[in-house]
């Protein structure tokens, strides 16, 4: 009798095996479909996040290449005064010794 219940045994021990798995997908379900539910949230607003830093960004690189802009007129007008003051001092005389 026992050699005919093996194959039984290893059968039922399948299907039982098969049913703890459904029954364990069945209650990991619910969880995964709140994540994917909360993970889509998250991306649905990560993409004003990520427009509103593109235009921070944007607003941030035009100042800096205004105040680059007015260093550069700044040292022009520097440049300016230097030769002023060479062209000036080339026209003093020298003092003899």
């Amino acid at each position: 009798m026992g050699q005919f219940m093996g194959p039984l045994d290893s059968a039922l021990n399948s299907v039982v095996t098969e049913v703890n798995e459904f029954l364990a997908f069945k209650d990991a379900l619910p969880v995964a479909l709140d994540f994917m539910a909360i993970a889509s949230w998250a991306l649905l607003l990560s993409f004003p996040v990520a427009i509103l830093t593109a235009i921070f960004n944007y607003v941030l690189a035009k100042r800096g290449s205004k105040r680059l802009e007015k260093y550069k007129a700044d040292v022009d007008d520097l440049k300016k005064k230097v030769a002023a003051l060479e062209s000036f001092i080339e026209q003093l005389p020298v003092p003899a010794r």
